[in-house]
């Protein structure tokens, strides 16, 4: 999205990096908008639903990235820029709380590193496939296969979230495996 989208608004829409930058805020806005509403209610009810909601949220975004082409309003691109921001402050505090419900207090800064490890391999794996798919140039049918390919990845992250989270229970700082009944 970071890559891909600027791309998009400066080449194919004409559009000026300061009106392109404005556009990109909506991602961050949201996405700072609904961390501390996810982080409330994944206090209250854990990490499970708030996941799924959000995959769920995010696959919708960019399902609406299809939407967007040369004659699109940029209200619409910030909107559906929005929907997909709001959806990753929910992932981004959900699935760190996952990943400490399964680590000692001990064990937190190695698996921190090891999540933004995974994060930036992420970032690498994005822009090769973002090199790929404009390698042709910017256009709308480049922009989306971009978008097939993340939706293709937000249905990887869908399934490993049921998978992952398969009988594990975690309400706020309290763990309790479901399978062994260990609290």
């Amino acid at each position: 999205m970071l890559l891909s989208i600027p791309s998009y608004l400066q080449s194919e829409l004409m559009l000026s990096p300061k009106l392109t930058g404005i556009i990109m805020l909506s991602l961050s806005i949201f996405s700072i908008i609904s961390t501390p509403l996810a982080t409330h209610w994944i206090e209250k009810s854990g990490y499970k639903i708030p996941l799924l909601i959000g995959v769920m949220i995010g696959v919708v975004g960019v399902v609406l990235l299809m939407t967007i082409n040369q004659s699109s309003p940029l209200y619409w691109i910030f909107i559906v820029l929005s929907i997909i921001g709001f959806s990753n402050g929910i992932l981004n505090i959900g699935l760190q709380t996952l990943l400490y419900s399964f680590v000692s207090t001990s064990k937190t800064g190695t698996a921190s590193g090891l999540f933004l490890t995974s994060r930036f391999i992420g970032n690498i794996l994005a822009s090769s496939a973002f090199g790929i798919m404009f390698a042709t140039g910017v256009n709308d049918t480049n922009l989306n296969w971009m978008t097939v390919i993340l939706i293709v990845v937000s249905i990887i992250l869908l399934s490993g979230i049921l998978f992952i989270s398969k009988g594990k229970s975690v309400k706020g700082n309290l763990e309790l495996d479901e399978t062994d009944g260990v609290m």
